[in-house]
């Protein structure tokens, strides 16, 4: 793993295996939250506008956006975040 500075903003490049091994943290992480929001529903009566419901919806899309972003191929061909 690299980790570069830049305007603020760090860049990690990881390798294939850094790579696989943060999606797998990833996807539990998301099935996670996943959970916990079917269960904060649940707690407040399948309400999905509750305040609690809404805040664990959105910390997930943000996950969800991240993988998302992640996997979409650069104008090289690579998966972003990949390398060699």
């Amino acid at each position: 793993m690299k980790q570069q500075k830049g305007n603020n903003t760090l860049v990690v490049v990881l390798s294939k295996k850094g790579m696989k091994k943060m999606c797998v943290y990833v996807t539990k992480k998301i099935n996670e939250m996943k959970k916990q929001m079917i269960n904060t529903a649940k707690k407040h009566e399948f309400n999905f506008q509750h305040p609690d419901v809404i805040e664990i919806s959105q910390k997930l899309d943000v996950l969800i956006v991240q993988v998302m972003q992640n996997q979409q191929p650069s104008p090289s061909g690579k998966v972003a975040g990949l390398r060699e």
